[in-house]
């Protein structure tokens, strides 16, 4: 029976001894190192799984702690709308003319006093407002809330800058509103289709 190439190399693996002849303790020292490599393969793939637990158990542990180191070192929290500390108390502000009330809402603290029921204030504190400027030329653009909460009105007459405070609206229809000025004489803006123009009701001066 002819031997392949690689039948032969293998069978040269078998003799340890080089002397041309395979015996029976040549092959039990093959089947041994068989089991061996075997035993080593199993060990090491179940070592690496091992490691991979490890290493995934660290990493979420890591995780945890850096989450809830992060969260313990906050003082102040935002619950349900409002600034609390970490009792559950209203966060409040430095100013001594001002504190937070129950509900969040900034109020003068000299108008808050403490009863059975509580502390109680009846005075909310003034807060500066951010003033939107709109070209007259924009206004049609504007939504109707923001029309609806305009305040007053700067324009130029005669080289003039004037402002006037509105003091009412009427809308004749979704696209067509007027509103009226205050101050001497009788302006109003209108807004109507898409132009927004002034009209002085005395002088018939529009612009």
């Amino acid at each position: 029976v002819r031997a392949s190439l690689q039948q032969m190399s293998l069978l040269d693996e078998l003799d340890v001894n080089e002397d041309g002849d395979i015996d029976v303790h040549e092959l039990l020292m093959a089947v041994k190192n068989r089991r061996t490599a075997e035993k080593t393969t199993k060990f090491t793939k179940r070592l690496m799984f091992g490691l991979l637990i490890a290493v995934f158990f660290i990493v979420m542990s890591t995780s945890m702690v850096t989450i809830v180191s992060i969260d313990l070192a906050k003082d102040a929290y935002v619950k349900n709308s409002r600034m609390v500390d970490d009792t559950g108390g209203t966060v409040q502000t430095s100013s001594a003319d001002v504190k937070l009330a129950a509900d969040g809402t900034a109020m003068v603290r000299g108008s808050c006093t403490t009863d059975d029921n509580g502390e109680r204030c009846s005075q909310a504190a003034k807060t500066s407002l951010t003033k939107t400027l709109v070209p007259l030329i924009d206004l049609p653009r504007q939504s109707m809330q923001f029309l609806e909460a305009m305040d007053q009105v700067m324009y130029t007459r005669n080289g003039s800058v004037i402002m006037k405070k509105l003091t009412g609206f009427e809308w004749h229809s979704p696209s067509h509103m007027e509103m009226r000025l205050a101050g001497n004489g009788d302006a109003r803006l209108f807004i109507k289709k898409g132009t927004a123009w002034i009209v002085d009701m005395q002088t018939a001066h529009t612009q």
